[in-house]
């Protein structure tokens, strides 16, 4: 073994360790594996997509196990459901650098209108620029919205389907009290996360925002190296979770509910840190150098979350107006990660594997929500729904210098009903659902940028039979914006809902 191939692969942890905590010295687009695509938002039961999930007010419906269970009081009979699910995510970027009077060309090599010719390595850019023939730099993409798949640098698409929930529940009339217990079982809870971005820049040259390299990078060294690397990140699985519920009328206006959730399930994982050469800033970093360079770091793996949650909710009736509250104890999200790790040079390789577990503790959260229904064929209910995760907890293996802390967010939903007749039901929805993160030169950096989804659906009864189907549409927009670029990602959701309900 070559001495150079026996440091690869004795220095395989270090290298791993020190690449990858130097990424919180990049940019925002390339955070490490942590807990994203665990977004915790609830998608059960396909009326109450239908609604937008606006559902902590409404009563009688099986779909108040997974929403309110203190809602679970009106069913009048044995109910059984079957939920299926189909849906697909994409996830698009454009970054779009700006020159500036310092170093022009290197935002042209950047933005894709120009690449070095590899014969010039090493070259000052002046020079190779009167010495290389094919020193062409393309005009830029003018006029297409920076959103567009027109103007996206990259795209990807994760699609995934199967049965959503099954659920079941039972009334007992104890005189003028009414008892119902519940239980649940959803064995498809899809989890696609991915980011990419093919400029991941350490350091960046404008890590501060608006400003220049970090002073203290600049005063450390005569030249500075800014290593330019593909990052790339993936996450997919299907969690599961078992729900359980008992709800107590006290009268026909009170009712009050306790639940609780297990959820567990592994996802198939991977981030690649590929470098694609290294500028070398000079002369007081007015000038540069650049040589493609290869140092490729890999992890693959699986991570395996667990998590036991419990709801407290209550429902009032006061005729045609109904409130709920669903109340949400702290609880912890365990991450035990297990991962292969390879990096590559251009002439040698080395492997290993690291390990270790996580574990995010989520802050006490609420929902409260109202219902009203003028007329007994149409009902309109409203939610808002707090999470507090600006106070979240993250316990983790390993330093991580990515991590961000998230931030609060406060959910607002809408949900409309109407009956034509009474076998027949159309509804639709809309939710506004905030990120836990805040992009990069964001004004408000304590505020997430905000998704919007639009939800329609119908249900329809035959004798003891309940046909409902849902479909929901999504869409995020936002950008992280520096002295030197701004990059636009887009992530848009689509879900296709059906489900069969049966009461005796």
């Amino acid at each position: 073994m070559s001495a150079r191939k026996h440091n690869v692969y004795a220095g395989l942890t270090i290298v791993l360790l020190v690449l990858f905590s130097a990424m919180g010295f990049s940019q925002h687009r390339g955070d490490n594996l942590r807990f994203q695509g665990l977004d915790l938002v609830n998608r059960n039961g396909v009326k109450a997509v239908a609604m937008g999930g606006a559902f902590t007010a409404v009563n009688g419906e099986l779909d108040a196990l997974y929403w309110n269970p203190a809602g679970l009081v009106g069913l009048e009979k044995l109910s059984i459901n079957a939920n299926f699910n189909s849906n697909e995510n994409k996830w698009r970027e454009s970054q779009d650098y700006r020159p500036n009077r310092q170093l022009v060309t290197m935002s042209f090599i950047l933005d894709g209108l120009y690449r070095p010719n590899p014969e010039f390595n090493g070259w000052i850019d002046n020079e190779a620029f009167f010495e290389d023939s094919t020193y062409i730099v393309n005009d830029p993409l003018l006029g297409a919205d920076s959103y567009s798949e027109e103007a996206a640098d990259w795209q990807k698409a994760l699609d995934n389907a199967g049965l959503t929930n099954l659920s079941a529940a039972y009334p007992i009339n104890l005189g003028e009290r009414k008892l119902v217990v519940s239980a649940g079982y959803n064995a498809n809870i899809g989890v696609n996360d991915y980011d990419r971005n093919i400029t991941h820049l350490t350091p960046h040259p404008a890590f501060d925002g608006y400003g220049d390299l970090p002073e203290r990078v600049v005063s450390a060294q005569d030249s500075v190296f800014i290593n330019w690397s593909d990052f790339e990140r993936q996450r997919v699985g299907d969690l599961r979770s078992y729900h359980g519920a008992v709800a107590f009328g006290w009268n026909e206006n009170i009712r009050f509910g306790l639940s609780f959730e297990n959820v567990s399930g592994q996802t198939d994982e991977f981030q690649s840190l590929n470098r694609i050469g290294v500028f070398e800033l000079v002369d007081g970093i007015q000038i540069f150098r650049f040589n493609y360079d290869t140092l490729d770091v890999r992890l693959d793996g699986t991570s395996d979350f667990s998590a036991t949650k419990f709801n407290l909710g209550t429902s009032v009736s006061f005729g045609k107006l109904a409130v709920g509250a669903n109340l949400r104890p702290g609880y912890t999200l365990k991450r035990e990660w297990n991962y292969t790790t390879t990096v590559a040079t251009a002439d040698s390789m080395g492997t290993g594997s690291i390990s270790g577990e996580d574990n995010l503790e989520i802050p006490f959260s609420y929902s409260f929500g109202l219902g009203l229904a003028p007329t007994s064929k149409f009902q309109i209910a409203f939610d808002i729904e707090h999470n507090p995760y600006a106070d979240a907890n993250f316990v983790l293996a390993q330093d991580d210098a990515t991590l961000r802390n998230w931030v609060d967010q406060t959910t607002y939903r809408v949900g409309v009903e109407f009956k034509p007749i009474e076998a027949i039901s159309l509804m639709g929805g809309y939710r506004n659902v905030p990120q836990v993160f805040s992009p990069d030169g964001a004004a408000d950096d304590e505020k997430g940028p905000e998704a919007n989804i639009f939800t329609v659906g119908a249900s329809a009864k035959v004798a003891f039979a309940q046909l409902n189907a849902a479909y929901e549409f999504g869409s995020l927009k936002y950008y992280d914006t520096y002295f030197s670029n701004t990059n636009f990602a887009y992530q848009q959701s689509s879900s296709l809902l059906v489900g069969l309900t049966l009461s005796y």
